[in-house]
């Protein structure tokens, strides 16, 4: 039994044919799909896990992704995808970032119904990377949760500060919401 395994191991019996992608827009499906396709012919038994989580982590759009090997020649990936949740502005920079303060793209106009969260000017944060502030973790959370507990609320958050532990929205009216400290 053990020969056979490793005979299979290198052999093309169960060579990658076809990457299964689920749970990703098409745009980010065609992404997975490229980012492993440097992985087709390799044996599905030898494939190397970090390699393919490597690849997805990656991918500035990708939340979480977890894979699975379908004999004989397919690699199923099921992908949760980073959802926008404000855009955080430096200067006459903006980036669209997700709910964990991922910044998945730069942006060359902003988004107007999003939140904008501002940073320093200095600040230069890289694509698929998440910023090292606390603060802007805590408040791209705090938008996105409110976005999806009232919906209309978050529609009207023009800006979010996040200044000594205490968050406010600021609408699009120009009326502060002062939400407190988190403590």
């Amino acid at each position: 039994g053990i020969l056979a395994y490793v005979a299979a191991r290198h052999t093309s019996a169960f060579a990658l044919r076809a990457v299964e992608v689920r749970g990703a827009p098409p745009a980010l499906e065609r992404e997975v799909r490229a980012a492993l396709a440097p992985l087709h012919g390799q044996s599905l038994l030898s494939l190397d896990s970090q390699e393919i989580e490597r690849r997805l982590g990656e991918l500035a759009a990708v939340q979480t992704a977890t894979y699975d090997r379908s004999f004989p020649h397919t690699l199923r990936i099921s992908v949760s995808a980073e959802r926008p949740a404000a855009i955080l502005r430096s200067g006459a920079r903006a980036w669209l970032i997700s709910a964990r303060a991922k910044v998945l793209a730069p942006l060359s106009r902003p988004l107007p119904k999003l939140p904008r969260i501002w940073i320093g000017p200095a600040s230069a944060p890289r694509v698929g990377f998440v910023p090292g502030d606390a603060s802007l973790t805590r408040a791209a959370a705090l938008v996105a949760r409110a976005s999806r507990a009232e919906p209309a609320l978050a529609r009207r958050i023009a800006t979010v500060r996040w200044e000594d532990s205490r968050l406010t929205f600021v609408l699009r009216s120009g009326i502060e919401l002062r939400l407190g400290s988190s403590a």
